[in-house]
């Protein structure tokens, strides 16, 4: 069974605020930053125990 993550508004625009700080550092790392997320979101709706 697969479960789908929603992030609330305010964690929305977290993630935006820290993918531009991380890209204000060095081009191409917010993006990374993003990819990461969506990796550990996919972890979470496989198997939502994973995480406390």
């Amino acid at each position: 069974m697969s479960f789908t993550v929603i992030f609330k508004e305010e964690a929305a625009n977290d993630i935006i605020d820290a993918h531009n700080w991380y890209e204000s550092r060095r081009v191409g790392l917010g993006d990374e930053f993003l990819n990461e997320i969506e990796e550990y979101v996919k972890v979470l709706e496989n198997d939502p125990q994973i995480f406390r």
